[in-house]
């Protein structure tokens, strides 16, 4: 350790460069080799095992730190608020001595630079890998398409221990938009066919190809009937408050009130009866079927098309099975709907 008077210009100060921490060890030898030295030229023990001072070329040290004040006299620029390096007076042998400061050269914002870099480079960092994507084709096995008596569309698929039952009302784009809400339906039926078990996560997701290809999940059909019922509340407290404004609309508004509240309570009935729900298939119960709703009030779907492209994407834990379907199938295609005896 070099003392901080023994330099009588700057010039001589910044001769120091490189500066390293050392551990307890070099503390303790630093101490006993000081020792003997003169109190009014002792360096600090503390100071000399704190850092090690190699002397390298003038100019490298004036690169390495900022302007400091020396000896009473100030550099032409001020000197930075965060520099490696400072003097001091230490405390054990009442010198100024040449202390180092070391700072992290990594601070928060480099450190999110660094991550949004690795994000750019590798866009499959953090994503989970999707399974295999497997696709109902017409004429080959196992797929079958069939138009029922009942104006209902079936797309049957059987494949890897699983009898699967796509049905469709041939009317449902304009059913859709007459309905509460405006929610596409489709119905799904899933037969497990193997010895053991199935977990099936009834997972459905529903691609809308004519509309950019966008992709929307189920409507649960818990929070579906929650959302509804509170709508309710909020349908009757406006009717109630427009009643007290117009009390001659009295009748009118109250059955509208009455008539929106039963379909509404309908709707949540059918959801919490029909719904499809996930379920262990297993030979003792093979089978899980219901309804799902997807929903379609939103930015990204406009009015149907005449004719109207869609492929339904049921996701298994290991595969994701997909039935492309067109309402209707055919450009002018009609079913004639048996009456019911």
């Amino acid at each position: 350790m070099v003392s901080f008077n023994s330099f009588t210009t700057l010039a001589d100060a910044c001769t120091l460069a490189e500066i390293s921490l050392d551990n307890s060890a070099d503390l303790r030898v630093a101490r006993r080799t000081t020792s003997n030295i003169p109190t009014n030229a002792r360096i600090s023990a503390s100071s000399a095992a704190d850092i090690k001072i190699m002397t390298v070329q003038r100019k490298a040290s004036i690169g390495i730190f900022p302007p400091m004040i020396v000896s009473g006299l100030q550099s032409k620029t001020k000197p930075k608020r965060q520099f490696l390096a400072r003097f001091h007076k230490d405390g054990y042998s009442g010198v100024n001595v040449f202390r180092a400061r070391l700072r992290s050269r990594f601070r928060v914002p480099n450190i999110a630079l660094a991550v949004c870099l690795i994000l750019v480079v590798d866009p499959t960092c953090g994503r989970r890998k999707e399974p295999p994507a497997v696709r109902w084709t017409a004429g080959t096995p196992g797929c079958e398409f069939q138009r029922g008596d009942d104006g209902r569309y079936r797309w049957r698929w059987v494949r890897d221990d699983l009898d699967m039952t796509l049905l469709v009302d041939s009317q449902e784009l304009s059913k859709s938009r007459r309905r509460l809400y405006k929610p596409l339906s489709v119905f799904l039926s899933v037969t497990y066919t193997g010895h053991s078990s199935y977990d099936f996560p009834a997972d459905l997701r529903m691609q809308f190809v004519r509309h950019h290809n966008v992709t929307i999940s189920i409507l649960n059909p818990t929070e579906f009937a929650t959302q509804m019922q509170n709508d309710v509340d909020t349908k009757i407290f406006d009717i109630e408050r427009e009643i007290k404004k117009h009390p001659e609309k009295s009748e009118e508004l109250t059955n509208h009130g009455r008539e929106y509240q039963k379909q509404v309570a309908e709707f949540i009935e059918f959801l919490s009866t029909q719904s499809l729900e996930s379920a262990i298939l297993s030979p003792g119960s093979p089978e899980a079927h219901g309804w799902v709703f997807f929903p379609t009030k939103n930015k990204w779907l406009g009015s149907w098309k005449e004719r109207e492209d869609f492929i339904l994407q049921v996701w298994m834990k290991d595969k994701v099975y997909q039935f492309p379907f067109s309402l209707p199938p055919t450009e002018g295609d009609l079913i004639l709907r048996k009456r019911d005896e």
